[in-house]
């Protein structure tokens, strides 16, 4: 799949923003769990459907240049999030990416703490889908050193990984996203 710019707006309005409240309480444990204080992320998906860290971070080694897992490798939807909206939205977004001829793996909630951001990059997967919960102006993505913004909570985007990118949170407040990679 070929998409024009390196982020693109696929669904305004693809989350119901009057459920994005009620999907921070289905949240609460690994929120409040000291391992999320550390790591800034969760995920929805795993190996086995039960453990909620399962796939967070990077899986490449930088020690040993390798990858240590693949997207595909976390496709069980967590039993945590069952018959939440989360579910509702994950089965979208597969149908979503289905459509598009990709499948989706590693789901995660990433939380970009205020006045930071990742490392310059480039993923395997050709894209991901993103959807920010919390976001604003000063949080942007550098794709191929140009600015890109994600600026619409509940919306469905697609951000180009191919290409060398960060993603960076100048503002005060923290961004949150939910990110599906795919294969």
């Amino acid at each position: 799949m070929s998409f024009e710019l390196p982020v693109y707006k696929l669904k305004p309005n693809f989350v119901d923003q009057s459920k994005i409240s009620s999907m921070y309480d289905c949240f609460s444990s690994p929120l409040q769990s000291e391992r999320f204080t550390t790591m800034h992320q969760f995920s929805f998906t795993s190996k086995n459907g039960t453990d909620y860290f399962d796939g967070v971070g990077s899986l490449y080694s930088r020690s040993t240049s390798q990858f240590i897992a693949n997207t595909f490798d976390f496709t069980e939807f967590n039993s945590f999030f069952k018959d939440t909206y989360v579910e509702q939205i994950y089965s979208q977004v597969c149908e979503v990416a289905e459509n598009l001829g990709v499948r989706v793996g590693r789901v995660r909630f990433l939380r970009l703490k205020a006045k930071s951001c990742y490392s310059l990059h480039v993923d395997p997967d050709e894209f991901r889908f993103h959807i920010p919960l919390k976001t604003c102006r000063k949080s942007f993505f550098v794709v191929a050193d140009k600015i890109y913004r994600m600026s619409e909570v509940g919306t469905l985007y697609v951000l180009k990984t191919t290409e060398e990118h960060t993603a960076v949170n100048a503002s005060f407040e923290d961004r949150d996203h939910i990110v599906f990679d795919t294969y």
